[in-house]
């Protein structure tokens, strides 16, 4: 469908923690490794801001919400009619 609208959510949001697979930190020869990345670098996010941001995409019939740290929306409201 045709996206119609878009608007964000003025509020800023703290970026999520990065999921840690094995549940360690990383280390170096069994140091703990430097913390001089930027916060999305450390975070994993998908654009290269401290911050993260909420906003929603609106088509003919259906509406997607969606923030700056993930590729996949948070919510799908579909079958919307006004």
């Amino acid at each position: 469908k045709t996206t119609t609208v878009v608007k964000a959510n003025p509020q800023l949001f703290e970026l999520r923690p990065a999921d840690n697979s094995n549940g360690q930190s990383s280390t170096i020869d069994g140091e703990p490794e430097a913390d001089n990345t930027k916060a999305w670098e450390k975070h994993k996010s998908l654009f290269c801001l401290p911050y993260r941001i909420v906003f929603a995409v609106g088509t003919e019939d259906s509406v997607l919400i969606y923030d700056t740290q993930q590729i996949m929306p948070i919510c799908l409201l579909k079958n919307v009619h006004y």
